[in-house]
């Protein structure tokens, strides 16, 4: 900023706002023939406040997408349909034993290769059909999600349901899942692959 100049905003009040997850901050500057606005930003700092993991008791999917043109690529730089499965405990869960499957009968379904998930980690699983179960590479199963509407479930070795959605209608580059520590379903504007699920 100019000499003699500072703009404090730290602790701004703000009075109405209720912060949540998924709000953005935009700086803009403008010029025209009648107004014009300089803006400077010196020494800038954003601070967030980490927020605590999300329990679960063990894997679940948290999110999914069905229509990815360019959310997410994989290893051949394809774009195919993801799911993401977060393991919301306090320890690593072994996923021998655990499948995958868009069959509402359970009739047929994709095996997890012997991998674990870490204590409140997360695992992309790539729903291409290329069917790929290496340990040390990504994993792909044997089928794809269905746009249009479809069912998708997470099954633990017993065979009980650890997560499912039947889903309605999905649309290109957004995903589908569970959002705050209520879990509430929804559509998520911004894919977050791997990561918490922090969009509108």
């Amino acid at each position: 900023g100019r000499a003699g100049f500072a703009w404090p905003v730290a602790g701004l009040p703000l009075p109405g706002f209720a912060p949540a997850i998924g709000h953005r901050v935009a700086f803009s500057a403008r010029t025209g023939a009648a107004a014009s606005q300089e803006l400077a930003i010196d020494s800038l700092s954003v601070v967030t406040t980490p927020t605590t993991a999300i329990a679960t008791g063990g894997p679940v999917i948290s999110e999914f997408v069905a229509f990815n043109s360019n959310s997410y690529e994989d290893e051949d730089l394809e774009h195919p349909d993801w799911l993401e499965i977060m393991n919301g405990s306090g320890a690593a869960v072994p996923m021998a034993g655990w499948s995958l499957t868009t069959d509402p009968t359970h009739a047929t379904t994709w095996p997890f290769p012997a991998i674990s998930i870490p204590a409140n980690g997360y695992r992309i699983v790539f729903a291409s059909g290329k069917n790929r179960t290496a340990t040390t590479g990504q994993l792909h199963t044997n089928f794809s999600l269905q746009r249009e509407s479809g069912y998708l479930a997470l099954l633990r070795p017993d065979l009980t349901v650890a997560s499912e959605f039947t889903y309605g209608a999905q649309y290109e580059d957004i995903a589908y899942g569970e959002i705050g520590s209520a879990r509430v379903r929804g559509y998520l504007e911004t894919p977050t692959p791997g990561v918490k699920n922090v969009s509108l």
